[in-house]
């Protein structure tokens, strides 16, 4: 059968395609071979023979495949295509799976194209020190989303933007021994696994994978049942290999808003916010993401702190009371795994015992967190305000202290 994406003198978009100037002075480029790029003519598919077309290339007949990258020995060469929707640029495929949508625009030029491919020339698993940018979502909990810890990470293995050689939280970095003997048995691979994926005794369980291009990190943490996938990687403007200053964009999530801010607003839904599309990235938060960070999460809910607070901020309505109290309370232990050990979830606890008096669910959820969290200060400080009979006894005999005062004459915390 011949490829549908060689050049065709009698199809217009191939015509244009091979006519552009721009292309002809990119082909011609005598650096272009020690880039490791190879150029498609139609001399060279008629002498090599048809080839089969990518299925996401043969799915837009007006998508032409012009040329190939080498990526490196351990990874198949990147596919260069035209499109004439975008006819000033070239577009680069890493996989035949990944969707068209996650193309990389890698320019009109060598530079450009170099410049756009360098982060996906990475062989060796850096250490997570060395990656820049770190971004957290809450996927779901476990009885909401139907699906557990194990569940969600065979999905993960099975990825083909994800190396399936995972390993668990009692290890900082990679230890797996890459590349894996050919001839290595089932059953010493097998052990490896099991042996890998151990759990430290602190902290979250946790399974670590690495893309199989930027060699950025994906993490599946399990926090009693409320599930987030975190990912660090090098954004496209910064320098691989570079510890990052202290306190620059490292996991950094956005500033809270003041007190003042969490008064009553428009309910928000809670399918919006967080039921993705499914043919596109997972959040705005990953635009800087490698393709590889952002296909191995498309499709799937990632909410981050923001847009959790903004949830949690609406739910203070009387409107938003009006609905299902598990709703809110998904809410917040969401953002209680996504902040994990920072302590501002501590203002987070403080606002729902001061603006949500009347509903005793999200309240009952912040006692829970409070006590799972360690923070016997916060306790005895709710214990001290709440006015609930049933969970002013609760905080009584968390805390042995007897409640007094109350919530509403606390004073508002400084912003």
């Amino acid at each position: 059968m011949p490829d549908p994406t060689a050049f065709d003198p009698a199809c217009p978009e191939s015509f244009a395609a091979e006519s552009l100037p721009w292309l002809a002075a990119l082909r011609a480029d005598p650096e272009s071979e020690r880039a490791g790029v190879g150029w498609r003519t139609a001399a060279r598919d008629k002498a090599a023979g048809a080839a089969a077309a990518s299925d996401s290339a043969a799915s837009d007949s007006g998508v032409w495949r012009v040329g190939e990258v080498r990526l490196g020995t351990d990874r198949p060469p990147a596919q260069l295509f035209w499109r004439p929707a975008a006819p000033h640029e070239l577009f680069a495929e890493l996989d035949p799976r990944q969707p068209a949508q996650l193309w990389i625009p890698v320019g009109n030029s060598l530079a450009m194209l170099t410049s756009a491919l360098h982060r996906y020339r990475t062989s060796a698993v850096p250490s997570r020190l060395q990656l820049p940018l770190l971004q957290r979502g809450f996927v779901g909990h476990r009885d909401s989303l139907g699906r557990d810890f194990a569940e969600l990470a065979a999905e993960l293995a099975a990825h083909p933007a994800l190396d399936p050689l995972s390993w668990g939280s009692a290890y900082a970095d990679d230890p797996w021994p890459r590349p894996l003997p050919a001839d290595l048995p089932p059953a010493t691979y097998a052990l490896l696994r099991q042996h890998y994926a151990m759990q430290g005794a602190e902290g979250p369980r946790s399974l670590t994978f690495v893309t199989r291009w930027s060699r950025s990190l994906v993490v599946l943490e399990d926090h009693a049942g409320a599930l987030v996938l975190a990912t660090t990687y090098v954004g496209a403007t910064d320098d691989a290999g570079a510890t990052p200053p202290h306190g620059a964009r490292v996991g950094a999530q956005p500033a809270l808003p003041a007190a003042a801010e969490l008064s009553p607003a428009a309910e928000l839904s809670p399918a919006a916010e967080l039921s993705p599309a499914a043919d596109l990235p997972a959040a705005a938060e990953l635009e800087d993401a490698p393709v590889d960070v952002r296909w191995a999460l498309a499709g799937r809910a990632f909410a981050s702190a923001a847009t959790l607070q903004e949830r949690l901020r609406a739910a203070a309505s009387s409107a938003a009371l009006s609905g299902a109290g598990e709703d809110r309370v998904t809410m917040l232990l969401g953002l209680a795994a996504v902040y994990g050990d920072d302590l501002r979830l501590l203002t987070t606890l403080r606002w729902i015992a001061r603006l949500t008096p009347g509903d005793w669910a999200l309240r009952a959820a912040a006692i829970a967190v409070a006590e799972r969290r360690g923070y016997a200060l916060l306790l005895h400080e709710l214990c001290a305000g709440e006015t609930d009979p049933e969970l002013s006894a609760e905080l009584s005999a968390l805390t042995g202290a007897e409640p007094i005062g109350s919530v509403g004459t606390d004073p508002e915390p400084a912003a």
